[in-house]
Protein backbone atom coordinates (compact mmCIF):
# COMPACT_ATOMS: atom_id res chain seq x y z
CA UNK A 1 0.00 0.00 0.00
CA UNK A 2 2.66 2.57 1.20
CA UNK A 3 4.34 1.86 -2.64
CA UNK A 4 1.48 2.58 -4.19
CA UNK A 5 0.62 5.44 -2.32
CA UNK A 6 4.32 6.57 -3.37
CA UNK A 7 4.10 5.72 -7.00
CA UNK A 8 0.92 7.50 -6.90
CA UNK A 9 2.54 11.12 -5.35
CA UNK A 10 5.12 11.19 -7.74
CA UNK A 11 2.93 10.75 -11.03
CA UNK A 12 0.91 13.39 -9.55
CA UNK A 13 3.81 15.42 -8.49
CA UNK A 14 5.12 14.97 -12.19
CA UNK A 15 1.97 16.31 -13.66
CA UNK A 16 1.97 19.37 -11.67
CA UNK A 17 5.33 19.80 -12.54
CA UNK A 18 4.62 19.63 -16.74
CA UNK A 19 1.46 21.44 -16.20
CA UNK A 20 3.28 24.28 -14.32
CA UNK A 21 6.47 24.13 -16.81
CA UNK A 22 3.88 24.68 -20.12
CA UNK A 23 2.14 27.82 -18.70
CA UNK A 24 3.16 31.25 -18.95
CA UNK A 25 3.28 34.30 -16.86
CA UNK A 26 2.94 36.54 -19.57
CA UNK A 27 -0.14 38.71 -19.88
CA UNK A 28 -2.27 37.85 -23.34
CA UNK A 29 -3.21 40.87 -25.13
CA UNK A 30 -2.16 43.32 -27.60
CA UNK A 31 -1.81 46.59 -26.20
CA UNK A 32 1.80 45.32 -24.14
CA UNK A 33 3.19 43.63 -26.83
CA UNK A 34 2.60 46.19 -29.97
CA UNK A 35 4.77 48.33 -30.77
CA UNK A 36 2.98 51.64 -31.79
CA UNK A 37 4.81 53.69 -34.98
CA UNK A 38 5.24 57.35 -34.73
CA UNK A 39 5.10 58.15 -38.77
CA UNK A 40 2.20 57.23 -40.66
CA UNK A 41 4.73 55.95 -43.54
CA UNK A 42 6.20 52.86 -41.55
CA UNK A 43 5.74 49.91 -43.22
CA UNK A 44 6.81 46.35 -41.39
CA UNK A 45 7.11 43.38 -43.03
CA UNK A 46 7.64 39.81 -42.02
CA UNK A 47 9.79 37.55 -43.90
CA UNK A 48 12.07 34.37 -43.42
CA UNK A 49 14.57 35.86 -45.71
CA UNK A 50 17.02 38.20 -45.92
CA UNK A 51 16.65 41.05 -49.47
CA UNK A 52 19.33 40.58 -51.08
CA UNK A 53 18.72 44.35 -52.74
CA UNK A 54 16.12 47.46 -52.70
CA UNK A 55 17.68 48.49 -56.16
CA UNK A 56 14.86 47.03 -58.95
CA UNK A 57 18.39 47.29 -61.56
CA UNK A 58 20.54 45.20 -59.37
CA UNK A 59 17.70 42.55 -58.48
CA UNK A 60 17.39 38.94 -59.77
CA UNK A 61 16.04 37.08 -57.17
CA UNK A 62 12.05 36.48 -56.34
CA UNK A 63 12.39 38.23 -52.76
CA UNK A 64 12.98 41.15 -53.93
CA UNK A 65 10.46 41.70 -56.74
CA UNK A 66 7.82 40.76 -53.95
CA UNK A 67 8.96 43.53 -51.51
CA UNK A 68 9.20 45.69 -54.22
CA UNK A 69 5.40 44.93 -55.39
CA UNK A 70 4.61 45.58 -51.88
CA UNK A 71 7.03 49.25 -51.52
CA UNK A 72 6.83 50.21 -54.63
CA UNK A 73 4.53 51.86 -57.73
CA UNK A 74 4.94 51.29 -61.02
CA UNK A 75 4.42 54.07 -63.60
CA UNK A 76 1.14 52.41 -65.05
CA UNK A 77 -0.65 49.75 -62.41
CA UNK A 78 -3.56 47.85 -63.23
CA UNK A 79 -7.02 49.30 -61.53
CA UNK A 80 -9.93 46.96 -60.36
CA UNK A 81 -10.84 45.83 -64.01
CA UNK A 82 -6.72 44.87 -64.95
CA UNK A 83 -7.12 47.88 -66.93
CA UNK A 84 -3.54 50.27 -67.13
CA UNK A 85 -3.71 53.06 -65.58
CA UNK A 86 -1.44 55.96 -64.60
CA UNK A 87 0.84 55.52 -61.23
CA UNK A 88 3.93 57.60 -61.07
CA UNK A 89 2.84 58.48 -64.58
CA UNK A 90 0.84 62.02 -64.71
CA UNK A 91 -0.97 60.30 -67.86
CA UNK A 92 -0.59 57.97 -71.17
CA UNK A 93 3.11 58.21 -73.19
CA UNK A 94 3.53 60.72 -75.68
CA UNK A 95 4.91 58.95 -78.91
CA UNK A 96 7.22 61.16 -81.08
CA UNK A 97 6.39 61.29 -85.09
CA UNK A 98 9.36 58.95 -85.75
CA UNK A 99 8.13 56.47 -83.45
CA UNK A 100 11.44 56.04 -81.39
CA UNK A 101 11.16 58.41 -78.68
CA UNK A 102 8.52 57.75 -75.86
CA UNK A 103 7.99 60.50 -73.13
CA UNK A 104 5.85 59.72 -70.29
CA UNK A 105 5.66 62.40 -67.73
CA UNK A 106 5.83 62.27 -64.37
CA UNK A 107 3.11 63.71 -61.57
CA UNK A 108 4.59 65.84 -59.47
CA UNK A 109 4.11 64.85 -56.17
CA UNK A 110 5.88 61.43 -56.64
CA UNK A 111 8.40 60.71 -53.85
CA UNK A 112 11.89 59.54 -54.61
CA UNK A 113 14.89 58.04 -52.52
CA UNK A 114 18.29 56.43 -52.66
Amino acid sequence: MKRKLTALFAVISAIILTLAACGSNEKEGNSDNIKQSKSKNELNLSSGDDIPTMDPSLASDQVSFTTFTQTLEGLYVLDKDDKPVPGVAKGEPEKSSDGKTWTIKLRDDAKWSN
